[in-house]
């Protein structure tokens, strides 16, 4: 009970101060768990650092999960996550619940300060495109990561680039981030990376099939053809799988059991925050659902969820574009924890008081995205922990792991073309649109400075950034 307790309170406190994301963690969370407190051994500590980081889902919260189970087992590793992610998530939902009740000129004020926000999100976003750059140069696989790259921008950028240039007209393709997603998922699995003639073409081919089905032009219409697509799609891809797997995967039984008692128990914990919730809004199905894939498809840490979220619930409708981008995403950059776990958390909370113009039940519909944040995170983690190291050795686990993160670069490009957006549009409404735009892109170069020359905390940035757009935008409205 005392290690318990010990793990608690240890957890609450990195909660706290994580500032930067989950890796950036990772090093304060050692000095804690292991050198201070030795809730678990350095050996325990790397072997999760690895689960996690190969995982979809709240590094953070898995970690947090990891370090539970090794020193106080299924009760530790719930507590653990939940500890570890709850600060951030509570000081998020607070503040999304108070910027819905303000009037128009304090909400401006905030908007203007969520200009330094995006510039700083932006600057994130280009660090993460570096590192995918930098590693495809390691790999000597420059050539392939640009056309992924480039192939995801061309497929998803559409809608942005008609509104930034004001053309009339539905984009060709503009698929949403779970288009894009799956498409990638059939490749990988189908070919098992054996790019054959016969893999090339049959992929290529159900892939623009696809485009055209599910792109906003809607060049392929039938609804039944578009289902006979996805039927195609997801039996060769089961093919592709069971190939891959067979004779190849062999996990001690008991290990098995185990993480499907882990996983039920967490499945448990998400259950009942959900059918709380379902008693607020018949949206909650679908908000906890599209949290569950969202969690479970996140590759590539906080940012890349950052663009996941707005293919699941911008897209979708459960949230505005306003609110998720004007309002939601400064707010979640500003506190410390899980990107991931105070997004879902903070898109609930809108979902909930959409509905019901309560802000009760806003916080209990909020609670229910948490729960499917931790839950279909440390869920993920429990089942890979059990089997990563026979996992590793399967190439088809590799090729994920290898081009996830390309494809998620391609997205991010997307990402900051809506960035802009927003804060053109924020121009608009002040009749400063190209000088607020100047503006962003400026605070951009100066937190590119600071991150690379500087070496400037996030933190710190995030402040500068602020101030500096907070004061400029001001300025332009006098």
């Amino acid at each position: 009970m005392e290690k318990l307790k010990t793990l608690i309170i240890s957890m609450l406190q990195m909660g706290m101060i994580g500032f930067g994301g989950g890796s950036a963690l990772i090093p304060i969370l050692q000095q804690s768990v292991v050198d201070k407190e030795k809730l678990v051994t350095q050996d325990e500590y790397e072997e999760d650092i690895v689960v996690a980081s190969i995982t979809p889902g709240a590094l953070s919260a898995e970690l947090a999960a990891g370090i539970g189970k090794q020193c106080a087992g299924k009760k530790g590793m719930l507590l653990g996550a939940i500890a570890m992610a709850l600060p951030g998530v509570v000081m998020t939902v607070l503040m999304v619940s108070v910027m819905s009740r303000v009037d128009d000129g304090v909400f401006r004020q905030i908007e203007f300060l969520a200009v330094g926000i995006t510039a700083f999100i932006t600057c994130l976003l280009t660090e993460y495109i570096s590192k995918t750059w930098k590693e495809s140069i390691k790999r000597s696989s420059v050539s392939k990561t640009l056309i992924i790259i480039m192939g995801v921008f061309i497929l998803t950028c559409g809608k942005n680039l008609f509104r930034i240039f004001q053309i009339e007209g539905v984009p060709f393709f503009s698929l949403s981030t779970i288009d894009v997603f799956l498409m990638a998922f059939f490749v990988i699995f189908y070919t098992n990376g054996l790019l054959t003639p016969k893999h090339i073409i049959i992929s290529a081919g159900f892939c623009l099939l696809y485009a055209l089905s599910e792109g906003k032009a809607q060049i392929i219409s039938n609804s039944y053809v578009s289902l006979g697509i996805k039927v195609c799609m997801l039996l060769l891809s089961v093919t592709g799988i069971r190939k891959c797997f067979r004779g190849k995967l062999k996990i001690e039984k008991k290990k098995l059991k185990d993480a499907g008692i882990e996983v039920a128990v967490l499945t448990g914990f998400m259950l009942v925050m959900i059918g709380v919730a379902m008693f607020i809004t018949e949206k909650t199905a679908l908000y906890a659902w599209n949290g569950f894939l969202s969690t479970i498809m996140s590759f590539g840490g906080g940012d890349a969820y950052l663009t996941v979220s707005d293919g699941f619930f911008v897209h979708t409708g459960l949230i505005s574009e306003d609110e998720f981008y004007s309002c939601l995403v400064p707010v979640v950059n500003i506190f410390p924890g899980s990107i991931l776990c105070k997004m879902l958390s903070g898109i609930g909370y809108y979902v909930g008081y959409n509905e019901t113009g309560s802000v009760l039940a806003g916080y209990v519909v909020s609670a229910a995205g948490f729960a499917c944040s931790v839950g279909a995170s440390c869920g993920v983690f429990s089942l890979v922990s059990c089997a990563y190291r026979e996992l590793e050795k399967i190439e088809v686990f590799q090729i994920l792991k290898r081009w996830i993160k390309a494809i998620v670069s391609g997205l991010m490009l997307n990402v900051i073309l809506s960035l802009i957006y927003q804060n053109y549009k924020l121009g608009i409404e002040i009749g400063q649109s190209a000088s607020l735009v100047i503006c962003m892109l400026g605070i951009y170069v100066l937190d590119i400075i600071l991150y690379y020359k500087v070496k400037m905390r996030n933190s710190g940035i995030v402040l500068v950034s602020m101030f500096l757009a907070f004061a400029v935008c001001n300025m332009l409205i006098l």
